[in-house]
Order: C-alpha cells, then sequence, then structure tokens
C-alpha cells in the first residue's frame, strides 16, 4: 500500500480545527503534528485576522528588487539584439554603455538572461578542439599597430547571379582593424598587387606580413616565394608564412571571417558590386562599432592609427660586398661559371646573392631572406628543407662569422 501523500494546507486546516474542538493543549499538539509552538501559534494568529484562506503559504519574493534592470534599458537590449543578432551579450552591453554613456550599466550575464528569456539566444553546445602543440615561434607577437598584417583570400562563394566572388582581406593583428576588403572574380597576383597599393598609400607600410602558403602568396618554391611575397619583401617587409594545415597560427584573422560570413555574406548579394557594397558597411560596422573582447571591448578603429612607415615604392635588393650578385632571368634561370641554374620564376628579372659557406655549399639569398643553396656537383637550387639545421626557423642571414 502506498505512502498517503500529506497536503500542508489540510494539516493546518485540522491543527486549527482541534486547537478550537479544545480536546488537547496547543503543546500537545504542536506534538502531535511535529511543529514548534512558535509556528502553532503563528498559524493560529494567520486564521484570526484571515480565515482559513489565510494558511495558504504566500510567496516570499520581495515586494520590490532595487536593483532590477529598468525595462527602458531592457527594452533597447532587445532593439541592438534583432539590430545586430550575431553578436553575443558582451558586445551589445559595450555598445549600450557607449550610448548611455554609463559604466556598469548591466552585466554581461544579465543581458544573456534577458535574451535567453526572450527567445533571442539558443543554447549553443561548444566544439571542443584539441590542436596538439603547435610551433608558432617563428612567428612575431604583435605589440602595437602595424607590427603584423594578416592577408589572405575568404573562401570563395556565389553571388546569386551565379557568378564567383573571392573576398580579398587585410587586417592589423595587433588592434584587429580591417583595413581591407574587397570581392575579387578570381584569386589573381595582379589584383592583389594593386589593392595593395591603395592600402599602403593609404596606411603606410608594415614591419611584417603574415599569410598561408596558397596562391598567390606562396608557393613550393625556394623560400615559399611568390613573384608578389619577393616585390613586398623589396618595400622592406618581412615575410611571415604559417605552417601548412595550421590556420590557428592566424587565428585572430580566421575568426574575422567567420564574423564576415555570418553578418554580410550570408546570404549572398545580387552580384559582385552589391556584394562589395555590403562588405563596405560590414568593414565600418566592425571597426568603428562592434566592441572586441580581447581590446576590452574597445572599438578596433579607437586603437589603430596608420603606420609612420611611408610608401616609397618598392627598391632592388642589395648586397654586402662579399657576396656575388648574380641577375635573374625571366624565365628564372641565372648563370654560374658557363652553365644555367634555375631559381624560380618568382626571382625573374631581380638580383640574388651568393656566399660560399665553410663546407663549399652557395648559400641563395633574396635580400635578407635565405631560400635556398647549391653545390657545384649538383644542378639546381635545393631547398632549405634539405638543409634545415644551417638556416633556423625564420630564415635570417647567418652572421658573417660562420660562412
Amino acid at each position: 500500500m502506498p505512502w498517503k501523500q500529506v497536503n500542508p494546507m489540510d494539516e493546518r486546516v485540522r491543527f486549527v480545527v482541534e486547537t478550537q474542538l479544545g480536546m488537547k493543549s496547543i503543546q500537545q499538539l504542536c506534538h502531535d503534528y511535529g511543529i514548534s509552538r512558535k509556528t502553532g501559534y503563528k498559524w493560529l494568529e494567520r486564521h484570526a485576522e484571515g480565515g482559513f484562506e489565510a494558511c495558504i503559504d504566500q510567496s516570499r519574493a520581495p515586494h520590490s528588487c532595487p536593483h532590477k534592470t529598468s525595462d527602458k534599458i531592457e527594452a533597447r537590449l532587445i532593439e541592438l539584439r534583432n539590430l545586430y543578432p550575431k553578436w553575443g551579450p558582451k558586445k551589445l552591453v559595450a555598445l549600450l554603455e557607449m550610448e548611455m554613456k554609463e559604466s556598469h550599466v548591466i552585466s554581461a550575464s544579465t543581458a544573456g538572461d534577458i535574451l535567453y528569456r526572450h527567445g533571442l539566444v539558443v543554447p549553443r553546445k561548444v566544439k571542443k578542439r584539441n590542436y596538439g602543440k603547435t610551433k608558432t615561434h617563428f612567428l612575431r607577437e604583435p605589440t602595437s599597430a602595424n607590427d603584423v598584417w594578416a592577408v589572405d583570400y575568404k573562401g570563395w562563394f556565389r553571388t546569386k547571379d551565379h557568378f564567383v566572388c573571392h573576398p580579398l582581406t587585410v587586417t592589423d593583428l595587433h588592434s584587429r582593424y580591417v583595413l581591407w576588403c574587397k570581392g575579387h572574380r578570381k584569386q589573381s597576383a595582379s589584383e592583389v598587387e594593386k589593392d595593395f597599393e591603395t592600402i599602403f598609400t593609404t596606411y603606410g607600410v608594415p614591419l611584417a606580413l603574415r599569410m598561408d602558403n596558397g596562391s598567390p602568396f606562396g608557393s613550393t618554391g625556394p623560400g615559399g616565394l611568390t613573384y608578389l611575397s619577393l616585390r613586398w619583401m623589396q618595400i622592406g617587409i618581412d615575410i611571415e608564412f604559417i605552417t601548412p594545415g595550421k590556420p590557428q597560427q592566424n587565428g585572430s584573422h580566421e575568426r574575422m571571417h567567420r564574423t564576415l560570413k555570418f553578418e554580410a555574406i550570408l546570404p549572398p548579394a545580387r552580384d559582385i558590386y552589391e556584394q562589395q557594397y555590403r562588405f563596405d558597411a560590414w568593414r565600418e560596422r566592425f571597426n568603428t562599432l562592434r566592441p572586441h573582447e580581447s581590446l576590452q571591448q574597445k572599438t578596433p578603429g579607437s586603437v589603430y592609427s596608420p603606420s609612420p612607415r611611408r610608401y616609397t615604392g618598392r627598391k632592388g635588393f642589395t648586397y654586402p660586398g662579399y657576396f656575388e650578385v648574380r641577375s635573374v632571368r625571366k624565365d628564372g634561370m641565372f648563370f654560374w661559371k658557363g652553365t644555367l641554374r634555375f631559381v624560380g620564376e618568382a626571382f625573374g628579372k631581380e638580383q640574388i646573392g651568393l656566399v660560399r659557406d665553410h663546407e663549399d655549399r652557395w648559400l641563395v639569398f633574396a635580400g635578407e631572406m635565405l631560400v635556398g643553396w647549391f653545390h657545384e656537383s649538383l644542378s639546381g637550387v635545393r631547398p632549405l628543407s634539405e638543409w634545415e639545421s644551417f638556416c633556423g626557423r625564420d630564415g635570417r642571414r647567418p652572421p658573417t662569422g660562420s660562412l
């Protein structure tokens, strides 16, 4: 037989009734019902004031909550979420504080609760990623604006007129400022070079450019260089290639691509011209309005400033007097002791520097970058992967004393 369910309201009514009958003392009744005399007298007083209905449990919620979020702030928060549906509570709170010119208007957790209560957020299961140990010591850590820029083509997509669009993006890795976002019909070195003429003229020249190993930025040739990256070196820019298959080494740029996708590409525009209008509007919003968590909720535009290194055009490579200098033909060949050796078409119409090491190998330099080596008994220039112990990870010229 199941246990009898006890209703607290019924018990209180029986307690009051038995008290009125006077068959037992209040002390005995409190003992029988398993309550203290203080509690017994409380329910008798409530019955005397309001009858049996007063024996119902009353809400313990406070009549007022002085720290409750005001209806005005809550309404504005909902408006901002509808205006920027991909922004989370932290960014919306930062934007709200900028609008109201106050700090600590509302906490991010409270904002998240409000959005959840109005059905404006859906809990998302975070996928745990394990990238393992990645060697990134050869990539510099930007400490100020224009230390390192990242350049990449975001994945292509088709606009509604069925034409392909390849967005070229450039960001400053310290301030997260998006310097460029332009749709191209194809991934073209000439188009990238033309865009960078405008970028360098507008924002100056960075210390380094970080990119992946794909065309038109990188190649499988000596030093991983292409015509484009070689030209940037002649401007005085260090070239940094991430490890193949390790996009997390350029994580902030890849994260920006995700924001670009959800806020300016999905769904695609009617044609590339309308899509470019979206890119321009998104870039302005990202730089001047959208707070960034890594910047303590400041906007990239409030942190970034143009580079003091002004663009004066590219210059040819120069080498110390003890280097052998050779001019490379358009087809990537250069003369060495009456024979032709191939170094790469990327070096066409440029000069390379050669210097002998202590083991009679000739090191091949493009400016200050060691790109390969060769031996007189072998044909062609060999990649650094066949002789990594000498050059080190950064590819810089070794000290003169070690040659």
